[in-house]
């Protein structure tokens, strides 16, 4: 299944209704793979992180047509995932128990996912990941502000990871809204 020129192929998934054994997700993951997974505690996330993993290369062989563990997939400073031997465009992320994979060959991609939870203290949080205007819409929200939040938090980590700075770029430096159609941003460290 290769990309096409003009689309993106989006995959939303729940790890624990992948069905592989560990020894079969464990022979397709790299050395580094299993060495991260092996540090993680508890095991359930463990397993979860083997899961996202081995779904995401599995994703990519088959747009690619070459097995899954021999893909190279090499990670920017900034944790970006990237096909040095090919022209496709890559983003993964998972929360919890789930998984979403962004693949184009139309050029930058971003994909985040949040899981729901309740958030306490997200009026103080928004003002470290908001503009200032983000802000006072935020701050007129009554009903569900946590979930208001999270829709914001997750389209702005989705445009850090397309951008490829993920967080190392402070997301308060564009304005994202939760209605606009398109967001633009302009950041001259992206071009060096």
């Amino acid at each position: 299944m290769r990309s096409q020129r003009d689309t993106i192929d989006v995959w939303v998934f729940q790890h624990s209704r992948l069905m592989i054994p560990m020894l079969y997700m464990r022979e397709v993951l790299s050395q580094t793979e299993r060495e991260r997974a092996e540090k993680i505690r508890p095991s359930n996330l463990r397993l979860s992180y083997l899961q996202a993993k081995f779904a995401f290369r599995t994703i990519l062989a088959a747009h690619l047509h070459v097995p899954a563990r021999e893909l190279q997939i090499t990670v920017s400073r900034f944790g970006k995932p990237r096909l040095p031997a090919s022209n496709i465009e890559v983003s993964q992320s998972h929360s919890q128990d789930w998984s979403a994979v962004a693949v184009s060959a139309m050029g930058l991609i971003g994909i985040d996912i949040e899981r729901w939870r309740p958030l306490a203290n997200c009026r103080q949080l928004a003002r470290h990941i908001m503009t200032d205007q983000e802000v006072r819409i935020f701050e007129g929200v009554s009903r569900e502000p946590g979930r208001k939040f999270l829709e914001l938090w997750t389209r702005k980590e989705a445009i850090l990871k397309c951008a490829g700075h993920g967080l190392g770029q402070d997301p308060r430096t564009f304005h994202a809204g939760w209605d606009e159609q398109t967001v633009q941003f302009w950041w001259p460290a992206l071009l060096s």
